[in-house]
């Protein structure tokens, strides 16, 4: 988030001009950028679904994958949740896509509660 649009584009080998061609802000571009991990990254989180464990194991898998992904060399914490804190504005669009994703783990859980409570 707090990367400037010059280190950006020479972090990436692209020069200003074909970050505009392709998007219309830095804004945009990091909400892009989320948007297209997001299935990703919460494929790594929910196991499948009807996976036959029960509600309750199916929450703790949540958490084991969260803990094993945190011990390795790469982890740099949750990017939704790093794009929440460091956005105070909730109509940015990466705030948006960040907030979203994060209701979406939210339900997951929602869900998974109301099934174990057999509601």
């Amino acid at each position: 988030v707090g990367i400037g649009v010059e280190a950006l584009c020479k972090a990436a080998g692209v020069s200003k001009r074909s970050l505009y061609q392709l998007f219309e802000s830095k804004d945009e571009l990091l909400a892009v950028s989320l948007e297209e991990r997001a299935s990703a990254f919460v494929a790594t989180l929910l196991p499948p679904a009807d996976d036959g464990r029960s509600p309750r194991e199916r929450i703790l898998h949540v958490f084991d994958q969260v803990e094993s992904q945190s011990g390795a060399p790469e982890f740099r914490g949750c990017p939704y949740l790093a794009v929440q804190i460091e956005l105070k504005d909730q109509s940015h669009p990466a705030s948006r896509v960040a907030h979203r994703i994060k209701a979406s783990l939210t339900e997951f859980f929602r869900t998974e509660g109301r099934t174990r409570a057999g509601r």
